[in-house]
């Protein structure tokens, strides 16, 4: 193209740039991946900032850097390294400020159990439950309760895993919080493992009658 483009005009490069450049915003895929990166950059120089502004500097200036970015439909998670000074309970009393500068609904902190100078800043910019939230095991015909499990969804908008064998769970809340809803989602579970003999005690007879098709012993 560049050999053809001089015999065309002396502007050549200039014209194979453009072709270049129209290509490009014509390709969904590269389209999108540049708008995300390009935002996702915007993003981080934005946190950078409102990290700076909130006190999270040691003497040297230094502030927390982003090392890795993941997002979701309502939530970004920022990995941050920290500098020598500021550590996880620094980030953690600065996220109402943190929260403000980034315009969020609220900014939620985590540390790294394995490594202190990392942590995860989870800034969450919308509302994870507008709607029904369908359940993964619904689209596939077994599961192994061994493995862990998604059994609801985080305020992040990420599925929180639940490991049932060998464990106790007790499920509590007043009247309408979702009693009824987190045991039946349970039950699913153990529904779709052909190892496991469903045992389901109801002494109303009521909340779990719907499910005695498919208990072994009801």
């Amino acid at each position: 193209l560049m050999a053809a483009s001089r015999t065309i005009s002396p502007s050549g490069p200039l014209l194979v740039a453009l072709l270049g450049a129209i290509l490009f915003l014509e390709a969904p895929t590269w389209r999108a991946k540049f708008e995300l990166t390009a935002h996702q950059n915007h993003q981080t120089a934005r946190l950078h900032f409102v990290m700076l502004h909130s006190g999270l500097n040691n003497r040297l200036g230094q502030i927390p850097k982003v090392v890795k970015i993941a997002s979701t439909g309502v939530a970004t998670t920022y990995q941050l390294r920290l500098p020598v000074g500021i550590d996880f309970v620094a980030i953690e009393k600065a996220c109402g400020q943190i929260a403000s500068g980034m315009a969020a609904r609220s900014v939620r902190a985590r540390s790294y159990p394995a490594n202190a100078q990392l942590c995860e800043l989870i800034v969450i910019r919308g509302n994870a439950f507008p709607t029904v939230v369908p359940m993964p095991e619904l689209r596939t015909r077994s599961i192994n309760l061994w493995q862990p499990q998604p059994f609801g969804v985080g305020e992040d908008g990420n599925f929180i895993p639940i490991t049932l064998p060998e464990h106790n769970l007790l499920i509590g809340g007043e009247p309408g919080s979702g009693k009824s809803v987190a045991l039946s989602v349970l039950i699913t579970m153990a529904a779709l493992d052909p190892s496991v003999t469903l045992t389901l005690l109801d002494g109303k007879q009521v909340e779990l009658a719907a499910w005695s098709r498919l208990a072994d012993l009801f």
